[in-house]
């Protein structure tokens, strides 16, 4: 026996949700300021010294300090549990830098950004000791669940929304006999 085949252009399911428990998130650890200065400049010696046009120490030492001290500045207090920094700001800051070193330096401008993405590669990787963990929130749609805990602060409702788009792959035949296929409306 077949089954029938019905289209539903929408379709509305509004479900209770027990929410069982939360975990709060944790944010992620970042490196220490010196080691992260350390890292960035010695990819950035590295790449340098490889193109022919390496920093002075005099220019190094002065850079490397402005760097320890921009991200000191970006670095939250040990006590503040709410204020944490994001990957971007480490890399807007060793970026910032990393244009001075190139000022320094003679490089081509072409050399300039194949330095600066390995740098800002390095800067993304060693940023942060750990990813920190996200918030989790733990919740039970079983109806046996919700009608023996249900509560006024611990059950939500869900409503899902579902649309049929009518989209379908189609063949298309080309000038030059090949066919290309695309994802039209129906």
């Amino acid at each position: 026996m077949s089954v029938p085949r019905v289209r539903v252009p929408e379709m509305v399911v509004e479900l209770p949700m027990l929410i069982e428990t939360y975990s709060e998130a944790k944010p992620p650890a970042l490196q220490t300021p010196s080691a992260i200065t350390s890292a960035v400049f010695d990819k950035l010696s590295q790449e340098l010294i490889s193109r022919g046009a390496p920093l002075s120490r005099s220019a190094q030492t002065t850079l490397k300090t402005a760097l320890t001290q921009k991200l000191k500045r970006i670095t939250p207090a040990a006590d503040s549990a709410t204020q944490y920094v994001q990957r971007e700001q480490v890399v807007q800051v060793v970026n910032e830098i990393f244009a001075k070193a190139v000022k320094q330096s003679r490089i081509s401008d072409l050399d300039a950004r194949k330095i600066a993405a390995l740098v800002e590669e390095t800067t993304r990787e060693v940023a942060f000791k750990d990813s920190g963990v996200p918030s989790k929130i733990h919740a039970s749609i079983i109806t046996a669940d919700i009608k023996e805990k249900a509560a006024l602060d611990n059950v939500v409702k869900l409503k899902i929304t579902m649309k049929e788009e009518g989209l379908e792959w189609n063949a298309i035949d080309e000038k030059d006999g090949s066919t290309t296929k695309k994802l039209l409306p129906e």
